[in-house]
């Protein structure tokens, strides 16, 4: 993911969210959820799907709450 990202000139906030993705796929869901949380606020183009992968990795911390509020946004 990064190697492609960076090789298309992707930008560093395009890594961070292939970071966060990359580390919701080794089950690192609060390191994920940290980096999501702050793509939320600030990458406004990539903000929905920031905010899904959020509510994702919240839903797997059993942060229900967080997670539901992630969602219901994407879904605003």
């Amino acid at each position: 993911c990064f190697e492609k990202a960076r090789e298309e000139g992707g930008t560093a906030k395009e890594l961070l969210f292939y970071l966060g993705k990359t580390l919701l796929r080794l089950g690192k869901y609060e390191e994920a959820a940290k980096e999501f949380d702050r793509l939320v606020d600030e990458w406004e183009e990539g903000r929905t799907a920031a905010l899904f992968y959020s509510g994702v990795a919240h839903f797997y911390l059993r942060d229900y709450g967080v997670a539901k509020r992630r969602f219901k946004r994407v879904m605003a």
